[in-house]
């Protein structure tokens, strides 16, 4: 029977007799340039690609595997996939280029791709294209009921964004769950501007400036992760632009559980409660402003620490800055919350003081020990969570240093409840001198704990 049922099938179009929804869900798993092929098959098939749901533009995928011809092939492709797809169909377009065009092609691009009130949206441009396009109401006013992700990624791209006539200065997108911003230079004309999104879960900036703008507030009451970064100031130049920028972002979020918060201490951040960041995981990466003085940084760290005093998880990277800028650790406010506290190269004298103000603290990890006065050690008071709640402690790869091997000491003398205490080195260290002396003279210390498992492995390279 099924050999009979086989034999029928033979020579038989299957596919062009499923239903259209699943025919344009297949094509819109293709490559673009792959379905519109697909119109040479039959009659049939002409032009069924243009019901596809995903449209994806990239100028890489476009041109691998065969040799580069001008980039006026890839204006085509893009002019006829855009004017030939029903509008009504796409809900997610993704348009990627890494060539500098003509202005005024990217931006009636642009027109169009707004014009279609897409649920995602991604927009990938390597270089800065002049995008009057996003400066208009298209993204503000337009998309706001329609867009669920939008992704951004510019390259130094100005938008002026326009002024609201409602909610004084505030801006709604009623339906976006994720946003990803990054080498945007947004400049305002209110002096608070606020961003509504209800139902938004995750957000992400990178090397993103608000200027002319005092506050910028991110209404988002299910917001679960945020990122924000400046990985470089070089976007923005002269003294009277730095000076244009935004002085606060303001958090206004009751499910945080994971933020980053990173780069040049550009503008504050600020939660609009202050428990908003009460168990989570914080990510702090520190960078020296500059063209700001001394003092000033100061305060700005202060400001920063006052954010995250509930969080029960602190990754803080560029601790160095604290002491470079003289930051007195025993002024910030005390971390009572804090259970993970994860370093990368710290001094003893920063490391003391993040513990005394962190009285709970049960994980303790590190990536690296600087130079430090060893008397430092020797005179110091025992922090409390030392003496009685760090159950592990990490060292990330170690070179066998004295200083490491006196923080070390410290630690294996005080630590009454310890349980475990690991040490990582590189692979080419394993047969080093000094990491053999190293562990002989640890085990040779007089022990606070009564029991725990302390070992040692290597990194790779």
């Amino acid at each position: 029977m099924d050999r009979k049922r086989q034999k029928s099938n033979e020579g038989k179009d299957i596919m062009s007799n499923l239903p259209e929804q699943i025919i344009s869900q297949i094509l819109s798993c293709l490559p673009i340039r792959d379905a519109v092929r697909t119109s040479v098959l039959s009659k049939t098939w002409i032009g069924r690609w243009t019901c596809v749901t995903k449209l994806e533009l990239n100028e890489h995928i476009f041109y691998h595997g065969k040799k580069k011809t001008g980039k006026q092939h890839f204006i085509d492709f893009v002019n006829r996939s855009l004017l030939l797809t029903e509008s009504s169909s796409v809900q997610s377009l993704i348009l990627v280029i890494s060539n500098k065009y003509d202005p005024s092609v990217v931006n009636t691009w642009m027109v169009n791709i707004l014009g279609r009130r897409v649920k995602k949206l991604d927009l990938r441009l390597d270089h800065d294209h002049n995008l009057s396009a996003l400066s208009s109401h298209h993204l503000f006013m337009k998309n706001k009921y329609y867009m669920e992700e939008l992704v951004l990624h510019m390259s130094r791209c100005a938008i002026r964004i326009p002024t609201p006539s409602y909610s004084y200065g505030y801006f709604h997108f009623s339906n976006l769950e994720f946003l990803d911003l990054s080498g945007i230079i947004f400049t305002f004309h209110l002096k608070d501007v606020g961003l509504s999104c209800p139902v938004l879960k995750e957000l992400k900036t990178k090397n993103c400036y608000w200027l002319r703008v005092k506050c910028v507030t991110f209404e988002v009451p299910l917001l679960e992760r945020f990122s924000v970064e400046h990985g470089s100031s070089k976007a923005v130049s002269g003294e009277e632009s730095l000076n244009n920028f935004a002085a606060m972002i303001k958090i206004c979020s009751s499910r945080l559980t994971e933020f980053t918060w990173g780069g040049y201490m550009l503008e504050d951040l600020v939660f609009g409660d202050p428990s908003s960041a009460k168990g989570a995981t914080a990510n702090i990466i520190l960078r020296r402003p500059k063209n700001v003085t001394l003092q000033e940084t100061q305060i700005r760290i202060s400001r920063l620490f006052k954010q995250f005093t509930q969080v029960k998880c602190l990754n803080l990277v560029g601790t160095q800055v604290l002491a470079e800028c003289k930051v007195s650790l025993t002024t910030l406010p005390w971390m009572k919350m804090l259970t993970h506290l994860e370093l990368d190269l710290v001094n003893g004298e920063t490391l003391l003081g993040l513990l005394h103000m962190s009285p709970v603290i049960r994980t303790l990890e590190f990536k690296g020990i600087s130079m430090f006065e060893k008397e430092i050690l020797n005179s110091a008071a025992v922090p409390k969570c030392l003496v009685s709640t760090v159950e592990v402690v990490k060292f990330g790869r170690i070179h066998g240093s004295e200083h490491e091997l006196c923080l070390a000491k410290f630690i294996v003398e005080n630590a009454l409840v310890l349980k475990r205490m690991s040490f990582s080195y590189y692979g080419w260290q394993r047969e080093s001198k000094a990491i053999d002396d190293f562990k002989e003279k640890l085990f040779t210390f007089k022990k606070g704990f009564k029991c725990a498992i302390i070992d040692f492995h290597h990194a790779g390279y």
